[in-house]
């Protein structure tokens, strides 16, 4: 999968407006993560650091990846394309993303320094440095770990809300 691509939630009888950053019916779930590409794939690499099965999320976009290139092929004009995740495909994410998110936790700070046997993990890994205050983040982008926990929240309460309220998820790629 690319690193640029979004999430936004989806009906099959027509899709979720999104002339507001928030549903109507919700204050917290928004409708659309623009940077869900990137929490994704950095969520996955910690959630490997951390020893977190992910197979199941890397297989599910990968063959979403292979339908996409598979359109690109066939339409050649084709600027981009989407995919929709039914609710299978959102359980899926959301029961991997939580324990990443779980795990992710547990092994920092509020502030962001390292944390018990997961913290020394991720200290551990050539993928994760430390700045001079000890705040981990992940070399690719320098993204702190901090940041994306918080980014890791949205993307679980925004597939949560996807399940709970019937919804499907448009991949736009």
């Amino acid at each position: 999968m690319p690193h640029y691509y979004a999430l936004e939630l989806y009906t099959p009888e027509s899709p979720v407006s999104t002339s507001s950053e928030t549903l109507p019916w919700s204050n917290e779930a928004r409708k659309r993560l623009d940077d869900a590409g990137l929490v994704i794939n950095h969520s996955l690499l910690v959630g490997e650091i951390l020893g977190e099965n992910i197979n199941p999320a890397i297989e599910l976009l990968d063959e979403i990846n292979r339908a996409n290139r598979l359109f690109e092929e066939s339409y050649e004009n084709a600027e981009s394309s989407s995919a929709i995740l039914y609710e299978e495909d959102i359980n899926l994410l959301y029961e991997i993303f939580s324990k990443i998110l779980e795990h992710l936790s547990a092994a920092i700070s509020h502030t962001g320094q390292p944390v018990g046997i997961g913290g020394e993990r991720l200290l551990a890994s050539e993928l994760v440095g430390n700045d001079a205050n000890g705040v981990l983040y992940l070399h690719s982008r320098h993204v702190e770990l901090l940041t994306l926990k918080m980014k890791l929240e949205e993307l679980c309460d925004f597939l949560k809300f996807a399940t709970a309220q019937n919804l499907l998820v448009k991949i736009e790629i």
